[in-house]
């Protein structure tokens, strides 16, 4: 049993970064105090709360009513959740009498739900008339005795922890409102968060940053990225200001600070990972031991007929050990498993593995942290690379169950969907998994890693062949340009390969080619993990794979030898090969606009961030025109090698014609350094345009990058209504003065056969005013007028303006130009544009050609990579003082020193 009176100090906490701001009527009843978890607490009240409580504003105002005394609890901790487990055993006595609150949960339920470190808890008493009766009157003598006993808020089963305890727990108790500042950053110093919870007469908030960005809000709610800091300096201040309904101000400072960015060992030596996955595994003849029956469960053989075992999932490890075909092994639950004589043996094989310089990581695991811990230590404090939390953002791409099994909830907006996905779901994830572990990889089938970053994962690593993430170029560009952007500039490629490519043959030398030109272009892309999935031990996609019998093959077979021989083809390569200087030279980003969740696969009729109910009300919620746009860019710079593995379709396999394009993401977080290496945007799927994102493509013209965009990329709108806006809704209201010198007043429409039957609108602009001879007007602050750049049926289709040092060129297509009558003369332009930004060295072969070569420009060398998989292709790499010709064989990569 534990007794905090309220005598007792304050504990320091990392809570007195904040310090308390006192409004009227508050009052500490126990300072920041540690505690002891499931333990009795009781915590000692001034009497005259009690014999004379305060009316809350929530009570009754009636005279009949009792007074209502309101008490505020909080529990912090760095890393855990916490909550009641009776909720039932709060209560107030003052010896004789029992006080128990109003329901505060669900209170007949066995807790009260995990409950939020900062989060306030209010717990509401009514206190009996009568009872403040026996007040003591106040001219009373000081040795007045009232017969009672101390007062006290009793939580009778104590404070119990959601999560596995990690680190101290500190409870405060009081009464009335409080400045309750939160501020948080991430563990990669990405984005920062101001909030005040504590205050209920907030009119508006004000928030400014020591580095000089100023910021207000109608609510005390802000978001923000964090600051480039000058050299040498890590932390900064914030103060934020409150102004209250009767005009009062509150003013609290917070300081932050930028933790060390997550380190894992590869990246630091600069290593590359060739990795391979091992499964559980326990000999069929074995007693149906506990751990046996967990390894069945386990199982991943799926409908296909069980493999025959006679091994442990270690002995598989020990023949890793004995002749790698990686230098990282991944152990699924329940590996590296039991052994004969050891129901875990995952410390013993982390510390093998340590010893013979070869790394491990764990996926779709959460061990305790003092598990965790033990195994970095097992794994001499570099070679364990922690664990990767698998397709945890799956629900984007994933079927309405999947959806609601994550609690996806029904968006306002594409704005509201977005901020679940990236502050929600993927912010609470990664706090889960923090608990146990430093650092975090996922593994997603789509192509939004922008947003998975900036939830706070720390390393993607994309599940390549795999829905959204087929084609590989697409998917690995959209990794590269995200982790550039929120770094640290590290990612990787988990090749999905057996389950995702079972239309071709285990047979087939089609399916190995494909894993060997994979794992090739991940390399040149500046990957530095890749991972195969499955394969390697056993194979289990076998009941979806064609001609394999409906059965699946084991270690010993020819499938799993294959695929064990094309990853020590490539580990044999990537440790011969001179060490890669930095990552690929990228001229040319396709824009992910704000709002957009283009998962890298157009599938008409998809709903947009897995909102199924609402794209079950609403159809423009899903796929369309936007997502089509999005598919134009990906075919234009990614575009398939459509013969690469004939007879077979290639999806996975793509060209790079205009040398390595990003994949970015603008939107308002997004500043001009994340932009500086582009020398052309181009914009394609959704975008929500904002005031903020207009000021940085503006600066980003002005300092000599071209910009190119359609009309649909500047409305605000963020309902999915692509078509049927109206000029107000246009940024500035159509106003575009800062980035083109004109108006749009409306939209007319557009008969030509160039569109088809149907007729076609584009956007009626105006331009500055020219004098009446025709001159054009030097006056009007040096405004010159767009040059027109293509007309259909007499009115402007294309315009382009130079701004500084760059250009902005405009389609006037009124809608989104995937449009089937607009991608045409979309594509056109930015084909000649491209062309432009090659550079001095670039890759050419024969335009039927073109789609067949991946190619890769480093600070010393050059990369080639011939995609397809049946026959040798030609190509001439230029340099700057010389041009090579290069014949290269199916699947084959070659180094071309610069």
């Amino acid at each position: 049993m534990g007794l905090f009176p309220l005598i007792l100090p304050a504990v320091p906490a990392f809570s007195e970064a904040f310090p308390t701001v006192c409004v009227p009527g508050f009052r500490v009843l126990l300072p920041s105090t540690e505690i002891q978890l499931a333990e009795r607490l009781e915590i000692q009240l001034p009497e005259e709360l009690l014999f004379a409580a305060p009316v809350s504003e929530t009570a009754d105002s009636t005279e009949t009513a009792a007074p209502v005394l309101e008490l505020r609890l909080e529990v912090r901790n760095e890393q855990c959740g916490w909550t009641i487990l009776d909720p039932r055993s709060v209560y107030l006595t003052e010896g004789t009498q029992t006080f128990f609150p109003e329901p505060f949960c669900a209170m007949e339920k066995g807790n009260c739900g995990r409950i939020a470190s900062d989060e306030e808890l209010i717990l509401r008493f009514r206190i009996p008339k009568e009872l403040q009766n026996t007040k003591v009157p106040e001219n009373s003598a000081k040795n007045a005795v009232r017969e009672k006993s101390v007062c006290c808020l009793v939580l009778a089963t104590g404070i119990t922890s959601w999560e596995t305890p990690a680190g101290p727990f500190f409870l405060e108790v009081w009464t009335g409102e409080k400045m309750r500042v939160q501020a948080e950053t991430d563990a990669c110093a990405r984005i920062c968060r101001v909030s005040e919870k504590g205050l209920s007469n907030v009119r508006k908030a004000f928030l400014e940053l020591s580095t000089g960005e100023k910021m207000e809000s109608e609510t005390a709610q802000f978001r923000f990225r964090f600051p480039l800091l000058p050299d040498g300096e890590k932390s900064f201040d914030a103060r934020l200001t409150l102004e209250l309904l009767d005009g009062t101000l509150r003013t609290q400072t917070v300081t932050f600070t930028a933790p060390p960015l997550p380190q894992c060992a590869p990246m630091e030596h600069g290593e590359i990972l060739v990795g391979t996955c091992f499964y559980p595994a326990i000999p069929d003849e074995t007693a149906d031991t506990p751990e046996k029956k967990a390894v069945e469960r386990a199982l991943t053989s799926w409908d296909a007929p069980k493999v025959p075992n006679s091994r442990y999932c270690h002995e598989f490890v020990d023949d890793f050990l004995a002749d790698p075909w990686g230098n990282l092994a991944v152990f699924w639950p329940q590996t590296p498993g039991p052994s004969a004589d050891s129901p875990d043996v995952s410390e013993e094989y982390t510390r093998k593995l340590a010893d013979a310089g070869i790394y491990s990581m764990s996926i779709y695991q959460h061990v305790p942290r003092e598990k965790a811990r033990r195994l970095a230590e097992a794994g001499k404090d570099r070679f364990f690379l922690q664990n990767n939390i698998g397709e945890y953002a799956g629900y984007l791409y994933q079927g309405i169950e999947s959806a609601r099994a994550c609690g996806v909830p029904k968006a306002q907006d594409l704005k509201d969907a977005r901020a679940f996905f990236v502050d929600d779901y993927i912010r609470r994830g990664v706090h889960r998994y923090e608990t146990s572990y430093p650092y975090i990889f996922s593994t997603s089938g789509s192509s939004l890693a922008n947003y998975e970053l900036e939830g706070g994962i720390h390393f993607i690593c994309s599940e390549l062949y795999a829905i959204g993430a087929q084609n590989l170029a697409w998917a690995s560009s959209e990794m590269r340009a995200a982790a550039r952007k929120w770094k640290p500039e590290y990612w990787g490629g988990w090749l999905a390969h057996e389950w995702q490519t079972g239309e071709i043959p285990y047979q087939t030398e089609q399916k190995f080619r494909l894993l060997r030109a994979g794992l090739l272009q991940q390399y040149l892309l500046g990957s530095s993990l890749m991972i195969l999935e499955s394969g390697s031990q056993t194979t289990q996609a076998g009941r979806y794979t064609a001609d394999s019998g409906n059965r699946n093959f084991g270690y010993e077979e020819d499938p799993p030898r294959r695929y064990r021989k094309e990853m020590r083809r490539f580990l044999d390569f990537v440790r011969s090969a001179p060490k890669r200087k930095g990552t690929p030279e990228t001229r040319i980003a396709a824009v992910l606009g704000n709002c957009d969740a283009y998962m890298g696969l157009y599938l008409p009729g998809m709903p947009v961030w897995a909102q199924h109910e609402k794209a079950e009300e609403d159809p423009r919620w899903r796929y369309g025109d936007a997502q089509k746009s999005s598919k134009l860019l990906q075919d234009l710079f990614f575009p398939l090698a459509l013969d690469a593995l004939a007879p077979y379709t290639n999806r996975w396999l793509a060209g790079s014609p205009y040398g390595q394009t990003d994949v970015v993401g603008i939107d308002d977080l997004t500043r001009i350094e994340d932009l500086a290496r582009y020398e052309l945007l181009v914009y394609g799927g959704w975008n929500s345009m904002t005031p903020k994102i207009w000021e940085l493509l503006q600066k980003y013209v002005r300092q000599g990058g071209t910009l190119i965009l359609a009309v649909p990329h500047l409305s605000t709108r963020a309902d999915c209504e692509g078509k049927e806006y109206s000029v107000q809704d246009l940024i500035c209201g159509g106003d575009l003065e800062g980035l083109l010198n004109i108006r749009i007043v409306g939209k007319l429409q557009i008969d030509a056969p160039d569109f088809g039957p149907a007729p076609e609108y584009a956007a009626e602009i105006r331009f500055p005013e020219d004098k009446p001879d025709g001159e054009r007007d030097e006056e009007l602050n040096g405004k010159k007028k767009p040059e027109i750049l293509q007309t259909v049926g007499g009115k402007p289709l294309w315009i382009r303006q130079t701004h500084g040092k760059g250009a902005v060129l405009l389609f006037l297509g009124w809608e989104y130009p995937g449009k089937d009558a607009f991608a045409p003369h979309y594509v056109k332009r930015i084909r000649k544009e491209a062309e432009r930004m090659k550079g001095e060295i670039f890759v050419d072969a024969a335009p039927e050609d073109r789609s067949c070569f991946s190619w890769a420009v480093y600070e010393d060398c050059v990369y080639v990579l011939n995609l397809h998989c049946l026959e040798a292709r030609e190509c001439t790499v230029h340099l700057k003082d010389r041009t090579v010709p290069v014949r290269l064989e199916p699947a084959e990569m070659r180094r071309i020193e610069r």
